[in-house]
């Protein structure tokens, strides 16, 4: 599939952002899995070894590779995965990342490199994602969401519940989601549904990424959003929640209230960019939300004012495509 956005194929992505060579720890894995599990860790040293079972856990009746993005970590995750990767070379492939090559973005060192060049290299015909503090709870899982996209071309991809622990494994949120229903169209996913990202699976159509996904916070949003400009969302019931960790450790965590808001909306004016117009009308409402949320939060008048002069553009922008189809 063609991707409708500017397009940053691999051989571009590496020569623009890769200062020293990615090293790939010795391994037998198949060349032509069906499924990619991409599971990107750094500082997971106490998480990553139940992490990794549970992806090894999967009871399929198809071949899948686990392509590990290490992130030069400073504790003894490195050592862990390469433990794992000598014991399962025909399953494991290790990517060993270097500092360097790291992605600043709005001033935070984050995981970017890391979390595209997994994408790039997965050879699958689907792709499924897992962070290493994260953990699989249903060890059909892989099977039966790849059953059903198998069996349903018309979706790009399929999800399912979360349920969210703490560091020591304590439920803190029995389930993320409450959807009633299981299909998801683009006009739902794009404006920003909440699907956990250790949840998905999707078909590895993506061949090229845009500018845009090295310069904002929020990957997983304009990820989802662009695969939703191929298809459908289904969401599972019979899948068991998977555990997704809050803790100290995440990057997300680390960052105050006020600064995800700005991240978010810079998310969602990104996506304006790059949507078609037709998603005009959902977006525009979604970035006026923001605008809102951050007169709340912002602490002198001049931002306060400054975000209610663009509530009212948006506003106007939405009413526009609501009751006129007019696309600004």
């Amino acid at each position: 599939m063609k991707s409708i956005w500017t397009e940053m194929d691999f051989t571009a992505f590496k020569k623009k952002y890769q200062k020293k060579q990615v090293r790939c720890f010795p391994n037998s894995v198949t060349p032509n899995p069906l499924v990619s599990v991409c599971l990107q860790t750094y500082q997971h040293e106490v998480f990553i070894e139940e992490c990794i079972e549970s992806v090894l856990a999967q009871e399929t009746n198809f071949e899948y590779e686990i392509i590990i993005g290490e992130d030069a970590s400073k504790d003894r995750t490195r050592e862990i995965c390469k433990e794992y990767a000598q014991k399962y070379p025909d399953k494991i492939r290790l990517l060993l990342h270097e500092a360097d090559n790291k992605i600043s973005i709005d001033g935070r060192v984050t995981g970017r490199f890391n979390f595209l060049y997994k994408i790039y290299a997965s050879r699958g015909k689907y792709i499924a994602h897992i962070d290493g503090d994260d953990v699989w709870k249903d060890k059909y899982k892989l099977q039966k969401q790849v059953d059903f996209l198998e069996q349903n071309p018309d979706y790009i991809m399929s999800f399912h519940d979360t349920s969210v622990i703490d560091e020591n494994g304590i439920v803190l949120e029995s389930n993320l989601l409450d959807y009633k229903k299981s299909t998801f169209y683009p006009v739902d996913i794009i404006p920003g549904l909440l699907i956990p990202t250790s949840s998905i699976v999707f078909r590895n159509c993506i061949d090229s990424f845009e500018k845009e996904f090295v310069g904002i916070m929020n990957a997983d949003t304009l990820l989802l959003s662009k695969l939703a400009n191929y298809g459908n969302a289904y969401y599972h019931s019979d899948i068991k929640n998977n555990y997704y960790r809050h803790h100290g450790g995440g990057l997300w965590s680390k960052v105050p209230s006020l600064q995800k808001k700005r991240s978010s909306l810079k998310t969602f004016l990104a996506l304006k960019k790059l949507s078609k117009k037709k998603y005009y009308t959902q977006l525009n409402r979604k970035i006026a939300s923001l605008h809102l949320e951050l007169m709340r939060l912002s602490p002198k008048f001049s931002g306060t004012l400054k975000h209610t002069v663009l509530l009212l553009k948006f506003l106007f922008f939405y009413t526009l495509n609501r009751f006129f189809k007019i696309y600004l």
